[in-house]
């Protein structure tokens, strides 16, 4: 919140042609210049995900779960959307994000544009298996699964590392 203010603040003493920002980050920033609101994921969806987990857990840390996943929801997710609102473009990573614009915060789907994350093609490319494992010092009978993105609830790595494991005992 207070990167967002610093951000408005600077804007109204400066002369720029172009903000970019991301989520949440936008929230005070009204256009002109063209605000461009990149997101990666939203906090609503994440907090959705994080209400679908709770399921398992002891009663009180559920509830703490609970009120986080509320506030999340509601207090963020509200920032979040003024942000998305503000913005002259929102770009989503993927279509998923872009849905969940659509639906958890009700952007009109034209203000959205779907730019996929890209891959510097020149620094990873694909090289021979057993050469690979045996620079990285790993035998060519062990059962590797590899998830290349950040320890994030929205991720669902809790299920990744669930179906490695069934993968590896089938």
């Amino acid at each position: 919140l207070h990167t967002s203010k610093a951000a408005s603040a600077m804007l109204r003493r400066s002369r720029y042609d172009l903000v970019l920002v991301n989520g949440i980050a936008g929230w005070t920033l009204h256009s002109p210049p063209p605000i461009i609101n990149i997101h990666h994921g939203t906090l609503r969806g994440a907090a959705v995900a994080m209400a679908k987990i709770t399921a398992g857990i002891n009663t009180i840390r559920r509830m703490k779960r609970k009120v986080a996943t509320a506030l999340t929801y509601w207090v963020s997710g509200t920032i979040e959307a003024l942000s998305a609102q503000a913005a002259t473009v929102n770009v989503a990573v993927s279509r998923s994000v872009r849905d969940e614009l659509v639906n958890l915060y009700g952007l009109d789907n034209n203000r959205i544009r779907v730019i996929q994350n890209g891959v510097d093609v020149n620094h990873f490319y694909p090289i021979d298996r057993n050469a690979a494992r045996s620079t990285l010092g790993i035998s060519k009978d062990k059962f590797v699964v590899l998830f290349s993105g950040r320890n994030h609830l929205v991720k669902r790595i809790d299920l990744f590392v669930q179906l490695a494991s069934l993968l590896q005992n089938s």
